[in-house]
């Protein structure tokens, strides 16, 4: 029987490989969410290999620190990435504030 955290499994590791990593945060927020992550049944079907890889994506995409490890890793990565939606915001305001600045620099 197929369960939601395995049919997700190869999803989660296609976004990650794609580095999607938005897609990969939604998903793991989907999967840590209490109405699946409360499914104790559900999760003892799950091959433990299946449940490392998930942690390691999830200590990935913590909000802790405000996103230090999403952070860490954009920062080595060469593009095309897709970021979580949360930090494009702050990549947008950092962007402005540049602008601004340069802007004032000039005056």
């Amino acid at each position: 029987m197929r369960t939601i955290p395995t049919t997700l499994a190869p999803s989660l590791q296609e976004c990650r490989r794609l580095r999607n990593y938005s897609s990969m945060v939604s998903i793991i927020y989907g999967l840590e969410h209490p109405l699946i992550s409360r499914l104790k049944a559900v999760w003892k079907e799950v091959p433990k290999r299946m449940l490392k890889k998930k942690e390691e994506m999830s200590l990935i995409s913590t909000p802790i620190n405000n996103f230090k490890n999403l952070r860490t890793i954009f920062d080595v990565q060469e593009p095309p990435l897709v970021p979580y939606f949360r930090m494009i915001s702050d990549i947008l305001m950092t962007q402005l504030s540049s602008e601004r600045e340069r802007e004032r620099e000039r005056d």
